[in-house]
């Protein structure tokens, strides 16, 4: 291998010579070596031209692009089985850390093909640090002063390779040091490196530089954990097995089914049902989940399949193993009961009533269907049958649901709720369990006959004639086992839209459709379709849309039925919706008002267009709304109607064309604004009013606001789904007894309006965590900790004091308490740090453990929060995106004394 690596050094040393490219070079280097085998070939040019560079000063940029050519991108002349990524990547590095470089530069560019090599592959999140330290064949010590060479610049690629080096040491741990002299010559170096990085960079604090401080710290406690005896004592003996494996359920359900059958045998004598008990706080957790409109499908379903992974992690009890799907089932029927309960105890309305009726008897049953097919039950096909009969029957919690549900709905044509979701659960009951793994979009095949062929029929309407999917929303909205092939039907034409040429016509159908069944029909569509999903598919269409769609009247008409259902679904995302199209606009629903003044010139020009023609009384003419897209139109509405006011208010038109002029907003060019507007004029009335304590003559002023503010409300074109998108700014405003009593007013009244308005709209749901917070309490004394964890779930916003709320909660939780335990794991996985983000696994854990110095906590204390913590990692582990979140976690965290808590019981 020397002698070949000799003749590739002259050889490439001509190559450069001559000034070959780097495919002619290639060539020619695999001719001097002929009888090399392919893999040891590459990885032995990969060995000479890392080589090369480093010793070069400078060296030549051509020797890069070689490397670049060669070594990180296979030439075309290269087959795909000859080329092993791994293995190049262990050979550039393996030479990048033996040899002193004699350029400094050069080792950061080698360290950025490699991070190129490693993460096109996905080769480095995944290389074994020990292949790194069998090929450098030196003593770990040594490895890791070779490493911290490429510590220079916390910007730069090799700090970011030293990173990715000791992000592998965490997640496959560190090797004992025996050699005590070496391991005293490392830590010198690494407080060298750590106060040249703080007296070299302590301007630039950053992202970067905290990475790599992280970096050195984990380094530093990572090859000194054998020698630390603070955590000698033994952790407590219960283990996380047994936390997820304490749920009492298997016994209690199989009370009831027996109680059941034995209250209908012949005799049908009265049974006394056993003692309930509660669900475990995870899957109360996992039922929030299942019921939130901000997520998607998939994520939903794999997180309760992580959930049932978890219960069943490797050495839990033979009979836990055996019926754990059945019981998990179970759980999750009683828990959803529970959380339906409570929230219709706190909101007693028909949406609340619709909502888990959707949840109960359409997201169920199909994901009952996903879990079976993973982890099928033991259990005989009737044995679901007889375990919903008993809980429909037997179960107290489920007669007081049914009770408040029948009192909410009893003006809708639904059937009673027992009865209901006994059939959407006969809908979908497995006669036999697939043989193949299901997406979760292609559950269908084991609903019953009927509701395939409702989902086949809704597949039909919408490829020939969308206009008739008004006859299959009603359907699907009083029969929940219909709503999923209606959702998934129309996931796929969504996803169509970003991929394929739209059909405007069956957009503009299908937001028709959805139109009229607002709010009851967003709490069942975005229980499967991720409302940032279909914001994006629509942001997609729009912003493509020419300029005859915004010119022609019935047109525009039509087109502004899409975008007020954008603006539905931007309404309910929790997340930043990036994008760069045009139609961007509407994702705000409070939009700013500047000056006239403060708009340039091009924008003053058409407010001061729009403003005559919708007081001139002639009409808008078509070369108005040609320079108008709609998007634009957006944005200066509620400035168009804040100068017509103005104007009112300075009497330079009178109160018949300031009518006039509004009632514009009620026609096909301005009628998508009227969210965005009405939101702003509520805001507006509002202050005015407060500004007219201190000036009385702005009553009047008040009074117009509020005739406008009617006249736009009361409309018929102000349709349900507009009412449902301003209500929360408009319903204070309503609903305020001094604006009602200020004289003048037209009202007999604002009272009769607020009324008015409220029979076209049908109130919110309750905030989350009002009913969330009483479902996780075991007892009065739990409920602050429910209470905080429901907010953290509900995405409220959250500071420095209550991730102190946090730690203190975890540090005075005893390891004997596993329900505590299971409770503040499972919220650290699933809570969202703050609201407008992403919420990966763990993220909640990273923000309150970031808020923490364990150098001045005790061994108890974070032996408990060990504990806590561990319950999340082995949760986290069996979600998607976990795995990821989880060595993130433990690498930024690696430099304490928590992970090596947490070494003590390997998660």
């Amino acid at each position: 291998m020397e002698e070949a690596g000799e003749v590739l050094g002259s050889t490439a040393l001509a190559c450069l010579a001559d000034e070959l490219a780097p495919s002619e070079a290639y060539k020619r280097l695999v001719s001097t070596v002929p009888k090399l085998e392919a893999r040891s070939l590459h990885a032995c040019i990969a060995d000479v031209l890392v080589r090369l560079a480093l010793c070069a000063r400078p060296p030549p940029p051509l020797l890069f692009a070689y490397i670049e050519t060669m070594c990180v991108y296979r030439t075309p002349s290269m087959s795909v089985e000859d080329y092993d990524e791994q293995c190049i990547v262990v050979s550039l590095f393996s030479q990048l850390l033996v040899i002193q470089p004699a350029d400094d530069g050069a080792v950061d560019t080698i360290a950025r093909l490699i991070l190129d090599a490693g993460g096109n592959a996905h080769v480095l999140e995944h290389l074994p640090i020990k292949s790194l330290t069998e090929a450098f064949k030196e003593s770990t010590c040594h490895f890791w002063r070779a490493a911290l060479r490429l510590v220079r610049d916390p910007k730069a690629a090799g700090a970011q390779l030293f990173t990715r080096l000791v992000h592998g040491a965490v997640r496959d741990g560190w090797p004992l040091v025996h050699d005590e002299d070496a391991l005293e010559v490392l830590l010198h170096d690494i407080q060298d490196v750590t106060a040249r990085m703080d007296a070299t960079h302590s301007h630039s604090q950053g992202p970067q530089s905290d990475t790599v401080r992280h970096a050195l710290a984990a380094l530093q406690h990572g090859v000194t954990a054998s020698a630390d005896d603070l955590f000698d004592e033994e952790m407590p003996t219960t283990t996380k097995t047994m936390v997820w494996n304490s749920s009492p359920f298997s016994p209690y359900m199989t009370a009831l089914i027996q109680a059941w059958r034995e209250s209908e045998g012949p005799g049908r004598r009265r049974v006394l049902p056993p003692q309930a008990p509660n669900p475990e706080p995870d899957l109360v957790l996992v039922v929030y989940t299942l019921s939130r409109l901000d997520m998607d499908w998939h994520n939903k379903c794999y997180t309760a399949l992580g959930m049932l992974r978890t219960r069943c992690a490797p050495g839990s009890p033979a009979s836990v193993e055996r019926d754990a799907t059945f019981v998990f089932l179970f759980e999750l029927v009683v828990a959803t009961n529970l959380c339906a309960l409570q929230e219709l105890r706190a909101d007693p309305c028909a949406r609340t009533a619709q909502a888990w009726r959707h949840v109960f008897g359409g997201v169920l049953p199909p994901l009952a269907a996903f879990l079976q097919q993973y982890r099928p039950s033991t259990e005989p096909p009737w044995a679901v049958s007889d375990m919903l009969a008993a809980f429909f029957a037997l179960y107290e919690p489920f007669q007081a649901w049914a009770a408040l549900d029948g009192t909410a709905t009893n003006t809708l044509q639904i059937p009673p709720l027992a009865d209901a979701m006994r059939s959407c659960w006969s809908a979908w009951s497995l006669r036999e369990t697939p043989s193949t793994d299901m997406d979760p979009d292609s559950l269908i095949s084991c609903a019953s006959l009927s509701v395939q062929a409702y989902g086949q029929s809704v597949r039909e309407c919408l490829r020939e004639a969308p206009k008739r999917m008004d006859d299959f929303v009603p359907q699907a909205l009083s029969n929940a086992s219909l709503q999923y092939a209606l959702a998934m039907e129309i996931r796929r034409v969504i996803a169509s839209w970003t991929t394929a040429k739209e059909d405007m016509r069956l957009i503009v159908a299908l937001c028709r459709s959805f139109e009229a069944h607002v709010p009851f029909l967003e709490d069942m569509l975005f229980l499967y379709l991720d409302p940032h999903e279909l914001c994006g598919a629509l942001e997609a269409v729009l912003s493509r849309m020419y300029e005859g769609l915004w010119k022609n009247a019935d047109e525009l008409a039509l087109t502004g039925r899409v975008i007020l259902f954008l603006e539905l679904a931007a309404s309910l995302c929790t997340k930043a919706l990036p994008s760069t199209g045009e139609a961007r606009a509407f994702f705000l629903l409070d939009m700013p008002v500047p000056g006239r003044e403060s708009l340039p010139p091009v924008m003053r020009e058409l407010l001061d267009w729009w403003c005559n023609e919708l007081t001139g009384g002639q009409g808008i003419s078509d070369t108005l709304l040609a320079v108008s897209p709609p998007w634009t139109l957006y944005s200066l509405a509620p400035v168009i109607l804040s100068q017509m006011l103005d104007a009112h208010q300075w009497t330079w038109i009178d109160t018949q064309t300031l009518h006039s002029a509004v009632s514009y907003f009620l026609q096909a060019p301005l009628r998508h604004t009227l969210p965005a507007t009405l939101r702003w004029l509520a805001t507006y009335t509002l202050q005015t009013h407060t500004q007219a304590y201190y000036a009385p003559h702005l009553h009047a002023h008040v009074c117009t606001c509020l005739d406008v503010l009617q006249i736009l409300l009361l409309s018929e074109s102000c349709c349900r789904l507009i009412c449902t998108l301003v209500m929360p700014a408009v319903s204070p405003l309503l609903r305020s007894e001094q604006l009602a009593t200020i004289p003048g007013t037209t009202g007999n009244d604002l009272r009769t309006s607020c009324e008015l308005v409220e029979a076209k709209y049908v109130r919110p749901r309750a905030v989350p965590h009002t009913w969330l917070a009483p479902v996780l309490s075991r007892d009065p004394a739990d409920y602050p900790v429910g209470h905080v964890v429901a907010m953290a779930c509900g995405g409220v916003a959250r500071d420095t004091t209550t991730a102190s709320t946090w730690l203190s909660f975890m540090q005075h939780t005893s390891p004997e308490d596993t329900w505590m335990i299971k409770l503040l794991g499972t919220a650290l996985v699933l809570g969202r740090p703050q609201e407008g983000v992403a919420s990966p696994p763990l993220a909640l854990a990273h923000t309150v453990l970031s808020r923490w110095d364990a150098a001045y906590a005790s061994a108890e204390a974070i032996q408990r929060i060990a504990a806590v913590i561990s319950m999340s990692l082995s949760l986290s582990k069996q979600l998607p995106g976990g795995s990821e979140a989880m060595q993130h976690l433990l690498y930024s965290f690696s430099g304490g004394a928590l992970v090596k808590a947490l070494c003590v019981d390997p998660v």
